[in-house]
């Protein structure tokens, strides 16, 4: 961010975004190259969409950098930011198979420390997402089916419902139906998931720390 107050720096980092052949990824600094003006809200929300909507494992994690970006970007563009939510939130409904698990983990980090920052216009998708997800990774059910990790899934989905539920936030009956699987799951995963939605947060950890 030093280059914000360094004409002749951002002029530097302009010119390297906009080289075609450029090795590096830029997805994960979008935060840092729109406050800088390099790059616009359309061309970094084109590249959010593009990564969730890829299954290639290197955008998942570049995916999984950018949200880490995002969570902790106090100042993140706000029109971005807009923008943002409810492409994540649609992750969730859909259960994409391959962003699921960084939209849930993001998703929980924010609910969990920043509840004001997730507006509250998505919370009926991710309540409709979420019992979706308590239903299809039921222990008695089979799970060949799912294009997921249920296991991940599951503890993910119990640290988001648990950090909602602290927040008041989201579809009570889906709260309440995550409450009662959760304490008679007979794995601890969800237990440590809701766990997490109530860790006191760590200076300097990871929007992925759990």
């Amino acid at each position: 961010m030093r280059a914000k107050s360094s004409p002749a720096a951002t002029k530097k980092l302009r010119s390297l975004a906009t080289l075609a052949q450029y090795p590096l990824r830029l997805e994960g600094a979008y935060p840092c190259l729109l406050d800088l003006g390099i790059v616009t809200v359309d061309a970094a929300t084109k590249g959010l969409r593009a990564l969730i909507g890829s299954g290639d494992e290197t955008d998942v994690l570049v995916l999984s950098a950018l949200l880490d970006q995002i969570f902790w970007s106090k100042g993140c563009d706000a029109d971005f930011e807009a923008a943002l939510w409810p492409e994540i939130a649609q992750v969730v409904v859909v259960r994409a198979p391959s962003p699921l698990m960084s939209a849930l983990r993001f998703l929980a980090s924010a609910m969990r420390k920043e509840p004001a920052r997730v507006p509250a216009k998505i919370d009926d998708v991710l309540s409709i997402g979420l019992a979706r997800i308590l239903e299809e990774t039921e222990m008695t059910g089979p799970a060949e089916q799912l294009r997921y990790d249920p296991f991940l899934a599951r503890y993910f989905g119990a640290a988001l419902v648990s950090a909602m539920d602290r927040n008041n936030r989201g579809d009570p009956a889906m709260r309440a139906a995550w409450s009662k699987a959760i304490e008679s799951d007979p794995l601890p995963d969800t237990r440590r998931g809701r766990a997490s939605a109530f860790r006191e947060h760590k200076v300097g950890g990871d929007a992925n720390e759990d």
